[in-house]
């Protein structure tokens, strides 16, 4: 039968531990095709679409910048990424 999970096990006898999450970095041929696009300080992002489309479970309908559609994002959260300068037109 085939592992389908691991399991990691963790046991300390007082509550002063430290947890340090294991982490692999990405290829750098993946990062260079998934994030093409780089920021000011150089950090690398991807666009993707903020619209719903397609998106099981719906999504929010309102008017963004013009236009009524169905948004991924509540209205709130979307004025948060606009202020923190997140969306690209």
């Amino acid at each position: 039968m085939g592992a389908v999970h691991d399991t990691i096990l963790n046991h300390v006898r007082s509550g002063d531990f430290v947890w340090n999450r294991p982490r692999t970095g990405h290829d750098g041929k993946y990062v260079a095709q998934k994030y093409r696009y780089a920021d000011g300080d150089g950090r690398r992002y991807r666009l993707s679409d903020a619209t719903a489309a397609g998106l099981s479970g719906g999504g929010y309908e309102y008017e963004w910048n013009g236009h009524v559609k169905v948004w991924r994002y509540p209205i709130e959260r979307m004025r948060e990424i606009e202020a923190e300068g997140r969306l690209e037109y």
